[in-house]
């Protein structure tokens, strides 16, 4: 209640009195009910806004009510950062990232770009790592033409390597570039001339240590007794024949053309099994295989039919008869040619004739039923393992896809025990070399069919490789591929095929196509992954060759994938030169291990 002091003769109204109307007035901002309706100031107060950066323009989220703005508060609450005096309504948008003018879109009406990723810092951006932007950010530049922006050396125009990958980003990759195989991570030979070291090469751990070893033969080391050698994971450099972890010996003239390995008896270990086709019988040792040993010590041994070349290929197979143990598969050739199927988990001699679950005749005098063998997974979608087997000389050349699971017995060789047959359309020597694998990553196992002297010419004739997409089922020719590589040049171009590694580390599956033709260039092909169509060697991915001055008319007559030798997540590629001359000047053959380090 106001006061009024007459002394000081000053003009003093009373509080409004609602029970004297008179005495009530219009409300005035002065925090008094001036109109007697029991409110204080309605109407007459306004909302104000803290403007920490004096831009004029307050912060919606820090308002007052007062009948007069406060310091340091603006009439208005449309500011956006009231920390920055450069962002409010009505003020220019700049590319800065930031809302400037307040109305919610960031750097809108200017003119945007495309900048990439370059962070190899080569001058070349990432077109898979893109923003559009008003301006670069640090690290994106306008150019999108690098191909692998995590190296700085592989960028549009840079010097293309023989590394697996495309270096100047052409799209080409290594197509035209030549492997120095005196560069490999690791090599072997012999210092016997003759030798033929590296007619054979698989592998497989043999010795048991978790890691895949690699094993040769040299089928006429010894005065043509022959030798097998095993070197165990991650050697390195250059080593003979007597520096082999293991070495298998004979006294008989064994010739071992042919080897595989795997687990035969289910134990777990990989076994090893190795031809004597000049002694009609195969030998197989129970893993782990450690130590010099002889032809004697085998655990078991598979003795064909006198003057057979019981032998001449083999392999061990995951289950051709359904019981749930691997079999080992012997290729012979006397007559129209006979595969036997027996199973892996046996020991002593045994009679192929008597004790093999399968037999399987050429229908033919001459056919070569049982030249090359494979274990063909399942290739036409079933569930059941099937065997591959070629008769080269049957017609213009026959690959006999056999179902698994069939009642044991002897069967003639043909479309009624085969869930696929494909056969030749020209002379060729078509099935010489066969090798199958999953190459396309569908779960079903793919078909290589190697045919030498595929197509004619002014010398013996040019090959071609027939790949195969599973499922297969029907007959089939040669021309049915899904591809089909081709030498240009007058090699005999796929004797030689592996399939099943992955020696570049992306996932999928690559294969590698060799020549054996002792008169012409030795070289091996490595196709990256699956393509389809017609390849011709000059595109291919890769050409790894011996250096001029190491060799004779040679050859390169095998391959396989090894299971990451070296530790380093991908595949390597082990070759056999067996009459090509070694670092010692002895024509005594060479082995090779190419490590995908080496590619990268």
């Amino acid at each position: 209640m106001r006061v009024c002091f007459a002394m000081i003769l000053l003009a003093c109204s009373r509080t409004p009195d609602r029970g004297d109307p008179s005495s009530c007035t219009d409300e005035i901002c002065d925090e008094v009910d001036n109109d007697c309706d029991g409110e204080v100031d309605e109407g007459v107060t306004g909302s104000f806004f803290a403007d920490q950066d004096s831009d004029g323009h307050g912060d919606p989220a820090a308002a007052v009510t007062a009948c007069f703005a406060p310091a340091g508060y603006a009439a208005t609450g449309d500011d956006c950062d009231d920390t920055r005096i450069d962002v409010h309504p009505g003020v220019a948008e700049v590319c800065d990232g930031v809302d400037n003018d307040c109305d919610v879109d960031v750097d809108d009406g200017l003119a945007f770009s495309d900048w990439y990723a370059d962070d190899d810092g080569d001058g070349f951006g990432d077109p898979n790592n893109v923003v559009s932007l008003c301006a670069p950010l640090d690290g994106f530049i306008a150019d999108a033409t690098d191909c692998d922006d995590a190296n700085p050396a592989r960028f549009p125009g840079a010097p293309e390597l023989c590394n697996l990958h495309d270096d100047d980003c052409d799209g080409v990759g290594d197509q035209g570039c030549v492997f120095a195989l005196d560069d490999a991570s690791f090599r072997m030979e012999s210092l016997e001339e003759s030798a033929n070291l590296g007619l054979s090469v698989v592998s497989a751990d043999v010795d048991a240590d978790g890691v895949a070893d690699i094993v040769t033969s040299a089928p006429t080391q010894d005065f043509y007794e022959g030798e097998v050698y095993a070197v165990f994971a991650s050697a390195t450099g250059t080593r003979t024949t007597a520096d082999a972890d293991v070495t298998i010996t004979t006294d008989e003239r064994l010739l071992l053309w042919a080897m595989d390995a795997a687990d035969a008896d289910g134990d777990g270990f990989a076994d090893l099994a190795l031809s004597g086709s000049a002694e009609d019988s195969s030998y197989l040792f129970r893993g782990p295989v450690t130590g010099d040993l002889e032809d004697v010590d085998a655990d078991a041994r598979f003795v064909g039919p006198d003057g057979s070349d019981a032998g001449f290929d083999l392999d061990i197979v995951s289950d051709a008869d359904g019981d749930g143990i691997a079999d080992v598969v012997v290729g012979t050739l006397g007559g129209a040619g006979t595969v036997y199927v027996a199973s892996g988990a046996t020991a002593g001699p045994l009679p192929l004739a008597d004790y093999a679950t399968y037999v399987y005749e050429g229908e033919a005098f001459g056919d070569s039923l049982g030249w090359s063998v494979a274990d063909a997974g399942d290739v036409n979608g079933d569930g059941i393992e099937e065997i591959a087997v070629t008769a080269p000389f049957a017609g213009m050349g026959t690959v006999y896809v056999i179902e698994g699971g069939a009642d044991p017995g002897s069967y003639v060789a043909d479309a009624a025990i085969s869930s696929a047959v494909i056969v030749g359309t020209a002379p060729g020597d078509f099935g010489v070399g066969l090798t199958a694998a999953d190459a396309d990553g569908d779960g079903t196992s793919d078909l290589f069919v190697g045919s030498p002297y595929a197509v004619p010419s002014a010398g013996d004739g040019t090959g071609r490789v027939y790949g195969f997409l599973g499922p297969l089922s029907g007959p089939l020719e040669d021309q049915d591929a899904d591809a089909i590589w081709e030498d240009s040049e007058d090699t005999t171009f796929g004797t030689c095929v592996a399939s099943g590694g992955d020696i570049d580390g992306d996932g999928s599956v690559d294969t590698v196509f060799c020549t054996s033709d002792p008169g012409g260039a030795p070289a091996a092909y490595l196709q990256l992954g699956f393509t389809s169509g017609t390849i011709d060697m000059s595109s291919f991915d890769l050409r790894l060759a011996p250096e001029p001055s190491m060799t004779r008319p040679a050859a390169l007559s095998a391959a396989a994938f090894v299971s990451d030798w070296d530790d380093d997540g991908a595949d390597e590629l082990a070759l056999g030169g067996p009459n090509v001359v070694g670092p010692s000047g002895i024509t005594g053959g060479v082995v090779w291990v190419v490590g995908s380090a080496q590619f990268r």
